[in-house]
């Protein structure tokens, strides 16, 4: 972890430029693209996140205790069930995710496949 910034631990390989612009202050560590829950645990140990942004892989107890400032774990998208929301509520962690972030998405396939059938 830089001594300046506090870092975000992204758990995937990229993030928007839109993103990395609110981010700018911030130091920001990558995955990659397919990490696991070791992936994750050791990074943490590394960099000590203050938060984590969820693409992919699972964020549990291990993660979070080798996070001691970690302050927020945020979905990049819809649901939290890849995130062990008792763990981090007992470690005073918030939660949260991006409620909407896919609507668009997930509208446009729901009418190609009504128009497909």
């Amino acid at each position: 972890m830089s001594a300046l910034r506090q870092t975000f631990l992204v758990t995937g390989s990229d993030l928007a430029s839109a993103a990395l612009a609110l981010l700018q202050d911030y130091e920001v560590v990558y995955a990659g693209k397919a990490p696991t829950e070791d992936d994750i645990v050791a990074l943490c140990k590394v960099h000590n996140p203050v938060a984590i942004i969820v693409r992919y892989s699972k964020v549990g107890a291990a993660a979070m205790d080798a996070a001691p400032n970690l302050k927020v774990i945020s979905k990049h998208g819809s649901g939290t069930d890849t995130i062990d929301k008792t763990e981090a509520q007992a470690r005073g962690i918030q939660v949260v995710a991006a409620a909407g972030a896919n609507a668009a998405a997930v509208a446009e396939q729901a009418l190609a496949l009504l128009l497909a059938c």
